[in-house]
């Protein structure tokens, strides 16, 4: 153990001393580690999950009520997995407040709630039609500039370009006085008006009840639980509540195909990305031994082991390669913070109802990890021949200042076609050395470097 800390010692004091050279071997190691982390970082933090966008899809309420088209029906099972829409016999008509006040049980309280598109122009806009001033709305959206609104007046998300004070005018109806500016806590991208008494367009098609429809917030005496669902599907409500998204019993729907072959595809870049920086790095260390064989060379004389050789130059590898995980790690899940938040309001499909999504800040620690780990695996990879050659000098000639003699190898006998240029149409089969073949260059292929 006190040899491998004084390796350590020996390696920390060698980087330091070649500021340069190690440098360029931490960015080798540590690039791609970056690049991995920041975008699982990024991954992870634009992936809102249902328990994170619970207060901007339901506030402060318990649960949240949309009715569907009349006549259709729908069912919605724990897996997430919704049925419908359909023509059916029982299908009810759509029920009023009171009927799904009576639904939730005594001491139920409701305040309308409904999503849309406005006409704006030749434009439609997605449109939430609430009162933002109800406690149940608490946390929904965000007030940047100016006040909530109240009857006659709108609230616009950042996105639109208006300000306090501006006139928003809908087609085919009055025109609407901006009272402030709001916004998504996971969409900042996202162009909407909210107000208490919108003209909303009608919709075309059955849409998605969680994205469109008339519906409610509720304020429940007890949790909205699956039990309840059943009844609430039958009379042509579409549920969502705190209960049913923090079920534990919640079975996922299974993975695709296509998820399965999105990790076999992660798997063999990073596998391609590790092979390449060990390629890269290798050379490096390789001319770092070079400059180091009197350094080894003395410590070999006054009693180093060719083991004790081959630790201190592992020992670059480790220290280099830990130095370039953390500092790539750190800075990889910085840029996937910032690249998220960048991404949500001015990435691809900005402006769209479900486009970039921004979450808390959320770092896979477990993969995260698991590429620090391959990084500093990487710097131990790339020392590795040069510890073996580190460990096979010979002491004497290195202190003696003398080039290393180049040891005379036989060649690799192969049984292979050696064809000479005089005897061009004239093959014939023979053993050929590649260190001993009789030819002369470039008549013979093996002398001539084709093998």
């Amino acid at each position: 153990m006190s040899a491998v800390l004084a390796a350590l010692r020996i390696a920390r004091r060698s980087a330091w001393r070649s500021r340069g050279r190690s440098a360029l071997i931490m960015v080798m190691i540590g690039l791609p580690v970056l690049v991995i982390t920041a975008m699982l970082t990024l991954f992870a933090t634009m992936s809102v999950t249902g328990r994170e966008g619970l207060v901007a899809e339901l506030g402060a309420a318990d649960a949240r009520l949309t009715q569907i088209p009349e006549g259709s029906v729908i069912h919605q099972e724990p897996n997430g997995a919704i049925s419908g829409p359909g023509d059916d016999g029982a299908a009810l008509s759509r029920p009023s407040a009171a009927e799904v006040a009576a639904l939730l049980g005594p001491g139920t309280r409701l305040i309308p709630f409904s999503t849309g598109v406005l006409r704006l122009g030749t434009e439609r806009v997605d449109a939430l039609e609430g009162d933002l001033r109800d406690p149940l709305t608490r946390g929904m959206l965000t007030l940047r500039e100016g006040r909530f609104p109240s009857a006659g007046e709108v609230a616009v998300t950042p996105a639109l370009g208006l300000r306090s004070g501006d006139l928003l005018r809908p087609s085919g109806a009055a025109p609407l006085t901006v009272a402030g500016v709001v916004e998504h806590p996971h969409r900042p991208s996202l162009r909407q008006v909210v107000g208490p008494d919108l003209p909303l367009a009608p919709l075309d098609g059955w849409g998605s009840p969680g994205e469109y429809g008339i519906g409610w917030l509720a304020d429940t005496p007890k949790p909205v639980t699956w039990a309840e669902v059943p009844a609430l599907n039958r009379a042509g409500l579409f549920v969502t509540s705190r209960a049913m998204v923090a079920d534990p019993l919640r079975t996922p729907v299974r993975a695709s195909a296509f998820d399965v072959q999105s990790m076999v595809g992660v798997g063999a870049m990073v596998i391609m990305v590790v092979l390449v920086t060990v390629l890269l790095a290798g050379p490096a260390f390789a001319v770092g031994l070079r400059r180091r064989r009197r350094e080894l060379a003395e410590i070999a004389a006054q009693g180093g082991s060719a083991g004790h050789l081959r630790t201190i130059v592992l020992a670059d590898g480790l220290v280099l390669g830990g130095a370039a995980a953390l500092v790539a790690t750190v800075l990889g899940i910085g840029a996937g913070m910032l690249g998220a938040q960048i991404a949500a309001r001015w990435g691809v499909g900005a402006g769209a109802r479900w486009g970039p999504t921004v979450g808390p800040p959320d770092v896979p620690w477990s993969p995260v990890l698991s590429v620090a780990a391959l990084g500093l695996l990487t710097g131990l990879v790339a020392a590795l021949v040069p510890a073996v050659q580190a460990a096979r000098q010979d002491t004497a000639t290195v202190l003696a200042g003398r080039a290393p003699a180049v040891a005379d190898r036989p060649g690799w006998p192969l049984a292979g076609l050696c064809w000479c240029w005089p005897d061009w149409g004239r093959p014939w089969w023979r053993g050929v050395s590649l260190a001993r073949c009789g030819c002369s260059p470039p008549r013979c292929w093996s002398c001539s470097g084709w093998w």
